[in-house]
């Protein structure tokens, strides 16, 4: 199976990479850095296997390889998980969490079998 993982360097996302590549599924990670693992390069290189994609969820390249049939399903765990910061920066909470999951969405219609949102 081909998947795409958003989230990939953070606690539940890369505990999901690893699973899925140990399973020897074809798995991508895509993050953005902003609340991945303290050991996040360790981890990559641990994983020769894994393509990781620096950047966001919503970016061109993302959107792209999703469009053209790329991955088979999606695991989409990437998110602002602090309720005091969504408190504190709730457009950019709501953008982060909301809007780019929203054009994540539409990016799957018709293209992806399978979109799993945690």
């Amino acid at each position: 199976m081909r998947v795409l993982v958003t989230g990939g360097c953070g606690f539940i996302g890369s505990n999901l990479v690893k699973k899925l590549a140990e399973l020897g599924h074809s798995v991508v990670s895509v993050d953005d850095m902003s609340s991945a693992r303290d050991d996040a390069d360790i981890f990559m290189a641990s994983l020769p296997d894994v393509e990781f994609i620096r950047g966001c969820l919503a970016g061109e390249e993302t959107l792209e390889r999703v469009k053209s049939k790329s991955f088979d399903t999606i695991f989409h765990v990437a998110a602002i998980p602090r309720v005091s910061f969504s408190v504190e920066y709730p457009s950019l909470t709501t953008d982060a969490n909301i809007n780019k999951t929203v054009k994540l969405l539409e990016a799957c219609r018709g293209n992806i079998s399978r979109f799993i949102f945690s």
